[in-house]
């Protein structure tokens, strides 16, 4: 099956001048599969605009009694870990799946900010089930 896809590609990409790939694997794979040159293939990685995402400042806090329902204090005690990924098992969301409620029951100020979709989905879902204390 692989083989009529590596022909697919090999086809359909021939006559372009330009290719471009979301990473430096996806690069390689293109080079290798579709027999292409890699000087013609461009790496734009995916990317989130961090100016977009900022804690508010001191300023913005001193308005305000907090942030979503957390008070000041603990806004600034509070550590987010954010995980944005196709929910796939080569991702390893199993993996975080295992630590999560570990670092949670030990670091009341650890919270995890996750979103994507996939095959893996459900291991997520079946760990907010089990431990009710990660449901905030």
């Amino acid at each position: 099956m692989y083989i009529h896809i590596n022909k697919g590609l090999k086809c359909s990409l021939t006559e372009t001048d330009q290719i471009i790939a979301v990473s430096h694997i996806c690069k390689e794979n293109l080079t290798l599969r579709a027999c292409l040159n890699p000087n013609i293939i461009n790496v734009i990685p995916n990317a989130v605009d961090t100016t977009k995402f900022r804690p508010p400042s001191l300023e913005e806090l001193m308005q305000s009694n907090g942030i979503g329902g957390v008070e000041r204090d603990a806004y600034y005690k509070r550590i987010n870990v954010v995980m944005i990924t196709r929910m796939a098992f080569r991702k390893g969301i199993h993996l975080a799946v295992k630590v999560i409620p570990e670092i949670c029951s030990r670091h009341q100020n650890v919270h995890f900010i996750i979103g994507g979709d996939g095959p893996t989905k459900l291991l997520l879902h079946k760990m907010l089930d089990e431990y009710e204390f990660l449901r905030d």
